[in-house]
């Protein structure tokens, strides 16, 4: 999900706006500043919240931000495309350090090396996953609707994605990984 949205957003701001890859790339650049700027508050946050509560409220704004970017138009406020990157960068970094702390949660300290490789090679595999959904929803969606309806749509549907995960979270106990954040 997380590079899906970077490179749907891409792709939104130069094949339909038509920017260069640079003026594309200053407005994403928002997303890594997200990611970057709230990554010494996470844990102070899941502490706070509780895993459950930090990936609902990260799948919250991922949620929110996509659909808000199926909006934006060539007109819209540059200040206003880089706040929704940013919060779009900010929940994903909180989605995944949130993840990857309540993975780790329960698995015994001499089995963490394997469970850390698994990982990595799942959420390697989740990326590209991701973006190859996206690319084929565009063109699939742009058999019936212009190029630029067809990427608006896919921010639509990146947001009705987060459904999925707060489904999952919800159904976990409230307590969940409590051990490791008390």
């Amino acid at each position: 999900m997380c590079w899906s949205i970077t490179v749907h957003i891409n792709n939104f701001l130069q094949t339909v706006f038509q920017w260069s890859a640079v003026k594309a790339g200053s407005y994403v650049l928002f997303i890594f500043v997200g990611n970057i700027g709230i990554k010494p508050f996470t844990n102070i946050i899941i502490r706070k919240l509780g895993y459950r509560g930090a990936l609902l409220s990260s799948f919250g704004m991922v949620f929110v931000t996509s659909i808000g970017l199926a909006f934006i138009q060539i007109n819209t406020f540059p200040a206003w495309i880089m706040f929704l990157a940013l919060v779009s960068g900010v929940g994903r970094s909180l989605a995944l350090t949130a993840y990857n702390g309540l993975s780790f949660s329960e698995i015994a300290p001499q089995d963490r090396n394997s469970a850390n490789t698994l990982n990595a090679v799942v959420s390697t595999l989740a990326q590209g996953m991701g973006i190859s959904i996206i690319t084929v929803v565009v063109n699939l969606l742009q058999i019936f609707f212009s190029i630029t309806i067809s990427y608006k749509l896919g921010f639509v549907f990146l947001g009705l994605l987060m459904l999925y995960p707060v489904i999952e979270v919800i159904f976990l106990p409230k307590n969940i990984g409590h051990a490791t954040i008390s």
